[in-house]
């Protein structure tokens, strides 16, 4: 014969006060524990405008404002195929006390130029908040780099007046973004020193090197002529290319 104890019901009540129900468990030794409740700030992040090949950073808190302690499972993002340009710098699972914060630092460092938009998601024991997450958006740009052959300066050599002779300068991008010629002109408008081919409106993408300025040299009269070719450029770090040309003409 087996003994079986039911959970007793105390009830007290005396006339004109509030009757009073104590419900015991079973277990003596249980406590009711007050959940943590997670906040996080900001909820979302927008990078603005990063140069393929920088850095950025940027902090996000979690805050437990809940009564009892609060535990993070991880902190992760959900893209796995974002996850080359993502990075978090801070502790990414532990226990947060009441009123107290944490702070990691969300790093992006994109691998190229496409849209690197993901979640970091935040797995914790916030029974109203399993799952929370912050959106994190940036938009990335590479840079130009300019770069001429030759670059020290052209010697067209001796011509004789009523012929002429020309002479290639190759232009290249060695940059991360597309490099567009916005003009190229010679600053003192020398009639015996023209572009044959003109690359303004050329556009490199990166890596190329696949713009070329042709220079002709045609002397109308026996002399030295000495010109700047100023080529100009969107390139953020060298917005202007100058070269100087010269040439001998004789009769």
């Amino acid at each position: 014969m087996f003994n079986v104890l039911l959970p007793a019901v105390l009830s007290l009540s005396t006339a004109g006060c509030t009757t009073a129900v104590v419900e015991d468990t079973g277990d003596p030794t249980s406590t009711w524990t007050p959940p943590g409740t997670l906040s996080i700030w900001p909820n979302g992040i927008d990078f603005g405008t990063v140069i393929l090949g920088d850095q950025a950073s940027e902090l996000v808190s979690l805050t437990n404002e809940g009564e009892g302690d609060l535990e993070i499972y991880d902190v992760s993002f959900d893209d796995d195929n974002q996850r080359a340009h993502w990075s978090i710098e801070g502790e990414t699972s532990g226990v947060i006390s009441p009123t107290n914060s944490i702070e990691l630092a969300v790093v992006l460092l994109p691998q190229d130029t496409s849209d690197p938009a993901v979640r970091l998601v935040v797995l914790s024991d916030d029974p109203d908040a399993r799952e929370s997450s912050v959106s994190l958006t940036a938009t990335v740009e590479g840079e130009s780099d300019i770069r001429i052959d030759p670059d020290n300066g052209i010697n067209m050599g001796t011509v004789t007046v009523g012929e002429s002779d020309t002479f290639s300068v190759l232009i290249a991008n060695d940059g991360t973004g597309d490099l567009m010629i916005e003009s190229a002109l010679f600053s003192e408008d020398s009639d015996s020193l023209t572009l044959e081919i003109d690359p303004t409106g050329t556009s490199l993408s990166p890596n190329s090197e696949s713009g070329l300025a042709l220079i002709r040299f045609a002397p109308k009269e026996a002399g030295t002529t000495t010109d700047t070719l100023v080529i100009a450029c969107n390139d953020p770090n060298q917005g202007t290319v100058e070269l100087t040309v010269a040439g001998v003409a004789e009769d």
